[in-house]
């Protein structure tokens, strides 16, 4: 009995030792010599700033570790590129050693190695590029790699709203600075254009148009004065005379008409972008808005009653030359039938 009794309370130390020791590697999780990990199977998760890794394994026997990683990693546009290798290797107790190649045609392959413990598995590896890293996964489930893989597609959409936004603000400030452009460009045109309506001299051109015509007549009044064979040279040139200042005249027409065409093509556009810059102006805001709408207003409000002082001297020129050329084709008819 003394015997029995000494066996029975030797084997009740020994599984309270044990049942210590489970609760204490348990407890700690930590990869102390015998805690270890006693098989690999499971999800492992490793996250990362720009994205998250999956492996999955299956330990088939003492040895041989088979099974996949894959991974969703965001660039720094926000695009989310998902890809996945093969994994295989041994575990020797607590060290795996794995190598992985790519699921796809001519892929990469690296290799990694470390230490499994109960809340995870380590490796260190050339997954970089080629250069060692150390990447730390943890245990977990199904539901836990799909709330991370969440996370990531937030993570990466974030990203793309940031980039958007950015471009929306350097697009803003670039049109701003194409529109202060524009106002400028705009305003140096009108001034330009005040200066030259300025000094145009309407009353002139049509005193030429009035005074070409009176020239005519009075070389039709002479050609009409001389009479018999002896004068019929002097006639000649006097009736050349007045074809020649008929074509002055139509010189004359062409320049105004040149003057029109370029009035037309060029400052009613110009006068119409100002005007709807103008509009534009009233709904921004800035000094360097303020100072440039200023600008021109100054030259619009200016270039305006000019614009339409400048039409109106056109539209009055042509009207003159109508009148002087239907004079001059009555001249010159009357020089024909004279000389």
């Amino acid at each position: 009995m003394a015997s029995t009794g000494a066996s029975t309370s030797t084997i009740e130390s020994r599984a309270t030792s044990f049942l210590f020791k489970a609760l204490v590697c348990l407890a700690l999780s930590v990869g102390v010599s015998g805690c270890a990990q006693s098989n690999a199977t499971g999800t492992y998760l490793a996250k990362f700033t720009n994205g998250l890794a999956r492996l999955q394994l299956v330990q088939s026997g003492d040895h041989t570790v088979t099974g996949e990683i894959d991974w969703a990693i965001y660039d720094t546009t926000g695009k989310l590129t998902s890809s996945s290798a093969s994994a295989a290797g041994a575990i020797d107790g607590k060290s795996v050693n794995l190598t992985f190649k790519g699921n796809s045609f001519l892929s990469g392959v690296s290799t990694g190695s470390g230490e499994l413990t109960w809340s995870g598995l380590t490796l260190t590896g050339d997954f970089n590029s080629g250069n060692l890293s150390t990447v730390n996964f943890v245990r977990a489930d199904e539901n836990q790699y799909q709330s991370e893989l969440a996370e990531v597609q937030v993570a990466a959409n974030a990203v793309v709203e940031a980039r958007a936004a950015a471009e929306q603000r350097r697009q803003a400030m670039a049109n701003r600075a194409e529109f202060i452009a524009t106002v400028s460009t705009l305003t140096a045109r009108l001034q330009k254009f005040d200066t030259a309506a300025a000094v145009q001299r309407w009353p002139e051109i049509e005193k030429s148009f009035l005074l070409i015509t009176s020239n005519m007549e009075a070389k039709l009044a002479e050609e009409r004065a001389l009479s018999g064979d002896g004068n019929s040279y002097r006639r000649g040139q006097l009736s050349y005379s007045i074809n020649q200042d008929d074509d002055a005249t139509e010189q004359l027409h062409y320049n105004v008409q040149s003057l029109a065409d370029s009035f037309n093509s060029t400052l009613v556009p110009l006068m119409g972008a100002a005007v709807r810059a103008k509009a534009t102006c009233a709904s921004m805001t800035g000094s360097d808005i303020v100072d440039t709408c200023k600008a021109l207003l100054e030259a619009v409000n200016t270039a305006l009653p000019r614009g339409k002082a400048f039409a109106v001297g056109l539209d009055h020129l042509e009207l003159v030359y109508q009148q002087q050329h239907q004079k001059n084709q009555e001249i010159i008819h009357q020089a024909v039938m004279t000389n």
